[in-house]
């Protein structure tokens, strides 16, 4: 409460109002009671404007930004933003680009307006402009040649000569004691030996370019100067891309002598019928001119030359490796690398297999996944955008045939034996195996297997006696041992189930409680 007694009373002083009333020219006022005490006054306060910006100078034409929005300020918020040049509103943009636009010394201000209608102070500042800088134009000297003889006419262009801010608007040319103010003049020649022909030009801002020259030869020989033709039943020579066009030359003469060189303005043309290749679209310049045996060289003849586009051609798609039926579970390869486009080259690729989308490489992999017939179809498209028609192939998928095998492989036969058990041993054929995948009964299933053995046992003794052979087809066989048996034979042979047989033999002595196996040497 009492920092409000204190702006009321300061402003009272300020303005001179009494005590029954409020009057101020920046600032508005509201009662309001506080706590049930008596109604008291809140100030509005007018707002502050503020110009950010450190130009000072500028050009005319060019455009400057302004800030009044950062810096700017009031008690409750601004509402409107109005600038001026020299008393001028010109914008209500807090943040504008002025444009300056004439010479002088500027005055840039700018007034804010707040939420209650109350207006800022002018804040301004001054801005110098000045005048653009010109920029002088440049003389160009053409259609000059290098040798003259006297009483020859000298042709001068000054058409190429430019001015980068405005225009050309004068020329001033001199050559041997004359002058010419003609942007293409002609002057004859008179004085034998070196001379120059000079050239400066002025433009629109009454600015004077440098001075060029160009030296030429005059030469005392009676040889008249010759005369460059070429097509000359073309006045612009037409073609279209990728043909060639003959040049001939051969109608450019010299009065008083021979013609001893054909000079193009294109480094691959030569000689009097050259052939120019239109490779590139567009608009150019054939220029020739010759030169005789005196060395006198002709004015050159320039004729434009309007290569347009090639009717495009459509490309052609390809489709090769790709059989007319697969496997189901094989992959397929097809190859659209021999698609092509006779006037460009091929630039992408589109596969599709029964009407989707399936790759945009030039060498896929597909996978023949399910029985039946697959139209696989392939578009091309070349350098300019263009679409090849569509090439289909159809491609029947089939199931897999069963492997058969084309030979089997005989069983192995494999003795193994168990611990002394105080009488004899026992023999088994369970390590004996067949080693085929597949066995020859048109069935998938896996039938390595031994179907049946046969064992074969001979025992030899000290005395010279024989027992055997004896046996059985079991897989597992005992058989008994003593310390008067010298050795025994054991054969057992295996049968798998493709009817393959092998068999194995071994000799065994007893070294008690070892059976030891020995070499058989009868």
């Amino acid at each position: 409460m009492f920092k409000y007694s204190l702006i009321i009373v300061a402003l009272l002083l300020m303005s001179g109002c009494n005590d029954t009333s409020v009057c101020c020219n920046d600032a508005s006022a509201d009662k309001v009671e506080v706590s049930g005490e008596k109604e008291k006054e809140i100030v509005n306060l007018s707002p502050t404007a503020v110009i950010l910006s450190k130009t000072l100078e500028c050009t005319v034409g060019e455009s400057i930004s302004y800030d009044g929005l950062t810096n700017s300020s009031d008690d409750s918020s601004i509402s409107s933003y109005s600038w001026s040049i020299d008393e001028k509103e010109v914008s209500t943009n807090p943040k504008p680009s002025l444009v300056c636009k004439s010479l002088g010394e500027k005055e840039i201000c700018l007034k804010v307006t707040d939420d209650q209608d109350l207006v800022s102070e002018k804040e301004c500042i001054k801005i110098t402009v000045k005048k653009r800088p010109l920029i002088n134009p440049t003389a160009v000297i053409s259609g000059v040649g290098d040798t003259y003889t006297i009483g020859d006419t000298l042709q001068a262009d000054g058409s190429k000569s430019e001015d980068r801010d405005g225009e050309v608007l004068a020329y001033a040319w001199s050559f041997e004691d004359a002058n010419s103010s003609d942007e293409k003049p002609s002057f004859e020649i008179k004085i034998l030996g070196e001379q120059e022909i000079c050239l400066s030009v002025v433009d629109n801002d009454d600015l004077n370019s440098s001075e060029v020259c160009e030296k030429i030869t005059v030469l005392s020989l009676p040889n008249k100067r010759p005369t460059a033709i070429f097509n000359p039943s073309d006045e612009s020579l037409l073609c279209t891309q990728g043909e060639t066009i003959l040049l001939n030359a051969s109608q450019s003469s010299d009065s008083d002598g021979t013609l001893t060189d054909y000079s193009w303005n294109i480094d691959s043309l030569s000689g009097q019928t050259p052939t120019f290749s239109c490779d590139t679209v567009g608009d150019s310049q054939i220029c020739l001119k010759v030169t005789d045996d005196g060395n006198l060289t002709s004015t050159e003849v320039c004729k434009d030359i309007i290569v347009s586009k090639k009717a495009n051609i459509l490309p052609i798609a390809s489709i090769e490796n790709l059989d007319v039926q697969c496997t189901v579970g094989d992959e397929i390869f097809p190859d659209g690398s021999n698609s092509n486009d006779e006037d460009g080259n091929v630039t992408s690729y589109e596969w599709i297999i029964d009407g989707n989308k399936t790759s945009a490489e030039q060498k896929p992999t597909f996978s023949c996944d399910t029985e039946g017939t697959k139209e696989i179809c392939l578009t091309v498209t070349d350098n300019d955008g263009a679409d090849s028609e569509q090439l289909c192939k159809t491609i029947t998928a089939i199931a897999a045939p069963i492997p058969i095998p084309q030979t089997t492989t005989p069983p192995i036969a494999v003795i193994s034996f168990g611990e002394y058990d105080g009488d004899g041993f026992w023999f088994d054929c369970s390590q004996s195996y067949d080693t085929d995948t597949i066995d020859g009964d048109d069935t998938p299933q896996n039938d390595e297997k031994i179907i049946s053995n046969i064992w074969n046992v001979t025992k030899y003794y000290n005395d010279g006696k024989v027992e055997g052979p004896h046996g059985n087809e079991l897989c597992q066989k005992w058989i008994g041992t003593s310390s008067d048996l010298k050795h025994m034979d054991i054969n057992l042979s295996v049968t798998d189930d493709d009817g393959e047989s092998s068999f194995t033999i071994k000799r065994y002595i007893f070294e008690d409680p070892n059976l030891v196996e020995i070499e058989i040497t009868d």
